[in-house]
């Protein structure tokens, strides 16, 4: 019989960093690289990857997630969601519901 092996990750509320820290250290993590190969590979120095993990870094700067992230083979997308794609039809049938004001044309005499 195979055994299997569940991996634990720290966890934290949002009150305490930005919960984008735990997505790259899960990341980080399951890809077995150090801090030193990150910062060369991602540009960043390795004491900002060290301040993010040990709690000084709050909210780290959205570059430089994309480029530690992009260092361990992930890429930034913007995904549209069906919640968005809901709310934006809405709005769409509103505007279709509500025609714009006619303006009386001005009359010079």
């Amino acid at each position: 019989m195979a055994r299997r092996t569940i991996k634990v990750y720290d966890s934290y509320s949002f009150i305490e960093k930005d919960p984008i820290i735990d997505q790259m250290r899960t990341a980080w993590e399951d890809s077995g690289h150090t801090y030193v190969w990150c910062a060369k590979v991602s540009g960043l120095s390795s004491g900002t990857i060290s301040n993010w993990f040990g709690g000084k870094t709050k909210r780290p700067q959205n570059a430089a997630c994309c480029a530690f992230m992009g260092a361990l083979g992930f890429e930034h997308r913007w995904v549209k969601t069906s919640e968005a794609r809901v709310l934006a039809e809405k709005i769409a049938r509103k505007k279709k519901l509500t025609r714009p004001r006619r303006t009386p044309p001005i009359r010079l005499q």
